[in-house]
């Protein structure tokens, strides 16, 4: 199974490669497929790139469905690698890429077989892409204002090092944090039902 992560594809919301909302939903990804139908509840990981990367941090929330992590060059210190390959600003990476991601969200082929779901999809894709994320990201990279980059630069580092101090997980600013005492695997109070 694959999926979207907010804000790309087919997936509704904003885009922010790999921030905390996102990673939030990588927990929510993971009950769901372990409490469908097709699944004995054992979860495996794998993903190439980006993908890689999600594998990664979604094993570091350590959810007890993920038995096994296979990332796939997952970039080990995104700054160093891609942003500042070699000491200097790599102004071409970027915006090809982020380029690549939006062109992408918006050949939503939803589009075309459902307009009344896609087309809001398609517009919310395109507004986030400009006012949000690739659009201002690409003028920070250009700009050198990479303080933010820097900042969430190495997931490898963040897997090890929520890994090491048992850092809790991301939490989406709408719901408890889910699978401990209080809370049951779908993220609900405990005795609560819907």
């Amino acid at each position: 199974m694959v999926v979207d992560v907010r804000g790309t594809g087919q997936s509704e919301g904003s885009w922010e490669a790999f921030g905390e909302t996102e990673q939030a939903d990588y927990a929510e990804v993971v009950d769901w497929a372990a409490s469908q139908s097709f699944s004995n509840g054992r979860i495996g990981l794998y993903g190439v790139s980006y993908l890689g990367i999600t594998a990664m941090l979604t094993a570091a929330q350590n959810h007890p469905a993920v038995k096994a992590a296979f990332p796939i060059v997952p970039i080990g210190d995104g700054y160093r690698d891609i942003v500042f390959t070699g000491g200097q600003v790599n102004v071409t990476f970027i915006p090809l890429w982020l380029g690549l991601i939006s062109i992408l969200g918006i050949t939503n082929p939803t589009a075309l077989t459902n307009p009344a779901i896609g087309v809001p999809v398609l517009l919310d894709h395109l507004t986030n892409a400009v006012t949000d994320f690739q659009v201002p990201t690409i003028l920070r990279a250009v700009a050198a204002d990479l303080r933010e980059l820097e900042r969430q630069r190495t997931p490898v580092g963040e897997v090890r090092n929520r890994a090491a101090d048992r850092r809790p997980l991301p939490q989406r600013p709408d719901r408890g944090r889910c699978l401990d005492e209080h809370h049951d695997a779908r993220c609900r109070p405990v005795g609560q039902s819907r």
